[in-house]
């Protein structure tokens, strides 16, 4: 997972989480598709003192690889996973977005919903709803490629395809 200070929407080093860009892409298994790659992108604001986790386009960091499935830039697309088969899942956050907490002094997390909102090959026209768990481990952010190497992402919902 990369860091990207929203610069144009007033980001500083005095507050490092916000607003910002955490696009990524990793492995990994889903039960309809086996193994799977998931490119994501999020956007994060300070709200009351507590950094919110938004809807942002995956398509804005990872327009080439997501190029033939058919998603554009500019699509409401949070996260995309991939079969390699021609098969994809298309997934978007909540409106209301997710609250971030810490659950021990180096972890970040958070926990809401995300909506299935269509695929490609087997999953053309599915929809559904998940449950999306996240977690990423603050000590492993590398300050020269401003990425995080340890983090976890974890779903249980429905699709309907």
């Amino acid at each position: 997972m990369t860091f990207a200070p929203d610069l144009a929407g007033g980001w500083t080093p005095a507050d490092v989480d916000a607003p910002a860009w955490y696009p990524g892409t990793g492995p990994g298994n889903a039960t309809h598709m086996g193994n799977a790659t998931t490119y994501f992108n999020n956007h994060t604001l300070r709200v009351s003192g507590t950094v919110w986790v938004y809807h942002a386009p995956v398509g804005m960091f990872y327009a080439k690889e997501l190029a033939p499935f058919g998603v554009k830039p500019t699509d409401s697309v949070t996260m995309v996973n991939d079969d390699g088969r021609g098969n994809s899942i298309w997934f978007t956050f909540a409106p209301g977005g997710m609250r971030s907490f810490h659950p021990d002094p180096t972890h970040v997390a958070m926990k809401g919903t995300i909506y299935i909102v269509n695929g490609t090959g087997k999953f053309a026209g599915a929809t559904g709803e998940t449950t999306f768990n996240a977690q990423f481990d603050q000590s492993s952010f590398d300050r020269k490629t401003m990425t995080f190497s340890v983090a976890s992402v974890w779903q249980d919902g429905w699709i309907k395809f």
